[in-house]
């Protein structure tokens, strides 16, 4: 089978579809695409998804190919027969030729296939498995209540095929059972041999396991020094302290909350409190506020990061970008509601930089709330830095206690101008909550003290 395409500059190149020996020409999933020049450039449609090469028989003397093409004699002698005379063998031995093709491009090819046609390749000739292998188990996600599991005994049980991943997603159901709990077991066995991770994503179900030998022993394992992530996702109930602690190098820290941020800021506090020089990454908490599919409400902190605070929204951002999840959605299309921990107000520009980077990062923020450590502060000019965030529907001032209610309070009157100014800049604007607890909301023209 062969087709061309026209590329930039009107270069010809010549597009190869093999098929899999052990599968029959007619039920031909894998159709990874092979092009092939003589100076061993390669270049690749951009639509190769929509490419679907015909199914038609190939004779010798009608076949397209340049007589003096490198391949032509391997893939019509190896895998394209008369249709009277059959395959040889499902399993044909691949031609020399064929096993000559360099590591890299076999790589490239398996890019574009999908996982069950890399798991076929991958058994065709053992000149293509470990290139094949090394794609299949680069990226791998998981939803343990699918027949998928399986993959993870395999990874728990061999060390090589689990020394190649390099990112790993695992969704759980939303409640613990003893399918499940064994399920974590066995993952916490295969994180022991992912040297090589650097992004791991473990959703697990909303509340801690009746099984007390679960939690420790994935906490063990994602503490393991034998591997250095670079972006973790994780329940809130895990040792979110330890974590941060035991692995230096992580970048972005991703919590999954229920029901608000009091648990997770008790953690990094405290952690904050033993270890004053504790490393904190970019830290992101992701709740849901509806029953739709996704998380529309984020908190970051960035009191506790090290990292420059302009990195924070765009680190979140592009951590969502690379998810990978098909249960729960993140994504920053749907993000509404935004919390930002700080210690105090910043320096107006420096709070205007960081909301634009908001703005940027996630466009459709309605809700902003603002939680401040510290009661001794000014409210500065904020009106500017809020006209960035154009669908702003609520702005929501708090202490990070409840019950701390030390800030003195401003007058009605201060708290109108403040209204005003900032229901200017913002003109969907409609309620405003100030550090006392006081509420106001818009009615008509004017901002009114809500009961």
């Amino acid at each position: 089978m062969q087709n061309s395409c026209n590329e930039g500059g009107g270069a010809r190149v010549t597009i190869l579809t093999f098929g899999l020996l052990r599968t029959s020409l007619a039920e031909l999933e894998i159709r990874s695409i092979w092009l092939w020049s003589q100076s061993r450039h390669v270049s690749l449609p951009a639509n190769l998804d929509s490419f679907r090469p015909p199914h038609r028989k190939l004779r010798g003397n009608s076949h397209p190919l340049p007589k003096n093409h490198i391949l032509h004699k391997t893939i019509i002698s190896t895998v394209y027969k008369p249709r009277s005379k059959g395959l040889r063998k499902r399993t044909a031995v691949i031609s020399e030729s064929m096993q000559s093709i360099p590591s890299e491009l076999k790589v490239h090819i398996g890019t574009f296939c999908t996982r069950a046609t890399l798991a076929s390749l991958a058994q065709v000739h053992t000149s293509y498995q470990k290139e094949s292998e090394r794609t299949l188990y680069r990226r791998i996600s998981i939803q343990t209540s699918s027949e998928e599991v399986t993959c993870l005994e395999t990874l728990s049980s061999n060390s090589e095929k689990a020394g190649l991943v390099r990112s790993l997603t695992i969704e759980f159901p939303r409640r613990w059972s003893t399918e499940s709990c064994n399920t974590a077991l066995v993952l916490s066995r295969a994180l022991d041999h992912t040297h090589a991770l650097s992004h791991l994503r473990i959703k697990l179900p909303l509340n801690k396991p009746e099984d007390d030998s679960v939690l420790p022993q994935l906490n063990r394992a994602i503490r393991s020094d034998h591997f250095r992530l670079v972006f973790l996702y994780c329940n809130n109930y895990l040792d979110v302290g330890e974590i941060i602690r035991d692995q230096p190098q992580l970048q972005l820290l991703g919590i999954y909350t229920c029901g608000g941020d009091t648990e997770l800021l008790r953690k990094l506090t405290s952690l904050r409190s033993s270890e004053p020089t504790a490393s904190f990454p970019i830290i992101v908490a992701l709740d849901r506020e509806s029953f739709l599919p996704f998380y529309d409400h984020i908190s970051v902190f960035p009191t506790f990061c090290r990292a420059s605070r302009s990195a924070i929204f765009p680190s979140c951002n592009q951590s969502f970008l690379q998810y990978g999840s098909r249960g729960l959605i993140a994504s920053a299309d749907v993000v509404a509601q935004v919390s930002i921990y700080l210690d105090e107000l910043l320096t107006p520009g420096n709070i205007h930089d960081m909301l634009r980077d908001m703005a940027r990062s996630f466009p459709f923020v309605s809700r902003l709330n603002i939680a401040l450590e510290s009661p001794d502060i000014c409210y500065p000019d904020l009106a500017a830095s809020l006209s960035v965030v154009t669908h702003l529907t609520e702005l929501h001032f708090h202490m990070w206690n409840d019950g701390e209610k030390n800030h003195p309070g401003l007058s009605h009157v201060q708290k109108q101008k403040y209204a005003r100014e900032w229901g200017e800049a913002c003109p969907d604007l409609f309620e405003i909550t100030f550090l006392d607890g006081v509420t106001l909301e818009k009615n008509e023209e004017e901002w009114e003290i809500l009961d």
